[in-house]
């Protein structure tokens, strides 16, 4: 919930021209009657607004009116309506029985001694999405894929996952048409329970949930081992010699972007390759002396390592979703993520001096 801007300021920007008004009053009397109370305390401030899928939870400030009302305006309306007639010891009220995934607009009046003061701003906010439902969950020993039904509206998704009676959240996939992803640092043999919700913005960018989906419960495997991809293939050390840190778990969220995106293309899902994951340190500490697909020695970037047959470097974004977004956006790294031959890939996350460096590399 955000506090806007004036009433008459928002309708204005909002429709262009002018529209229907709490009580069917105009634009001009609204002007009177805010001037008339300008400095009346009665006009009230709206604290917090709270949404559900259907459902609306507006609370304010007492101002010691002995009534308020409440307005609501949905997006696809020009014309405000009546939402409630409040007592004046209440601080709150559920407006119900509205459209999930909408956006809302929403003002407030007080009444004291038979004198209604002026209206309050506009706010405004959005109910959440349909709650979506999990469809599947396949586990290995460590690891968990867990799979929903795409919720219409959507922004994007939080899984999360419950041990030991205690709910976590586990991902967090901010693109809309996620269906799928990787929980991983599971214990073998051990039963969990997995829930999934979505989420939108509102106009103010604040983030709205959906209802949680069905409780999944799973058991991972028994004395499974996870094989790693790990290739043969001699790497080539750095060419310079850095002092910085790297972040796995950064570069990890970047990977399940990178393969969300592929998902959602119906391409083939890219392995992590240790290897590969070697060759991206590598390259990202290099960048930090020459930042070029070249390395300092002047030589292709694929010289590192036999397997390396495509990059993407960055520099200066601070996490896994700006990088991946940078990328999105670019036509030759986003042809990258995409490529169909690839198989297999890695992404490095380095961090010297306070800047950050990213690097994915690519294999078939």
């Amino acid at each position: 919930m955000k506090k806007v801007i004036t009433l008459v300021t928002a309708l204005t920007i909002l429709f262009g021209t002018m529209v229907a008004v709490p009580h069917n009053e105009k634009f001009a009397n609204i002007i009177t009657a805010e001037a008339a109370y300008s400095e009346n305390t009665l006009v009230p401030i709206v604290s917090s607004i709270k949404s559900t899928q259907n459902t609306i939870t507006v609370s304010w400030k007492s101002t010691g009116a002995d009534e308020y009302r409440l307005y609501l305006m949905s997006e696809h309306e020009n014309s405000w309506n009546e939402a409630g007639t409040i007592s004046g010891t209440q601080r709150s009220y559920v407006i119900r029985n509205l459209s999930p995934n909408t956006q809302y607009y929403i003002c407030m009046r007080a009444r004291s001694n038979k004198v209604w003061g002026a209206y309050s701003d506009c706010y405004y906010t959005a109910t959440c999405t349909t709650a979506t439902t999990i469809s599947y969950c396949k586990s290995s020993s460590t690891t968990a894929k867990i799979a929903w039904r795409q919720a219409n509206g959507a922004y994007g998704y939080e899984v999360q996952i419950k041990k030991d009676n205690k709910w976590s959240t586990a991902l967090r996939l901010p693109y809309y048409n996620a269906t799928s992803g990787d929980v991983t640092g599971l214990k073998a043999g051990k039963t969990y329970y997995a829930r999934v919700r979505s989420y939108i913005y509102d106009g103010s960018g604040n983030k709205h949930y959906s209802s949680y989906s069905n409780s999944y419960k799973f058991t991972t495997k028994k004395n499974a081992t996870l094989k790693s991809t790990v290739s043969k293939a001699k790497v080539n050390a750095a060419l310079v010699s850095t002092a910085g840190s790297f972040d796995k778990t950064q570069a990890k969220d970047c990977a399940r972007m990178i393969n969300s995106l592929r998902k959602g293309k119906n391409l083939n899902t890219l392995t992590w390759d240790e290897t590969l994951y070697k060759c991206a340190q590598n390259r990202a500490k290099e960048i930090t002396k020459k930042y070029s697909h070249s390395r300092p020695n002047g030589k292709s970037c694929g010289t590192i390592c036999k397997i390396y047959k495509g990059e993407n470097i960055a520099k200066g974004q601070t996490s896994a979703y700006s990088v991946y977004e940078a990328w999105y956006k670019s036509a030759g790294h986003k042809a990258n993520m995409e490529r169909k031959g690839f198989k297999k890939f890695a992404v490095a996350c380095y961090k010297m001096n306070g800047t950050y460096y990213w690097v994915t590399a690519f294999g078939y």
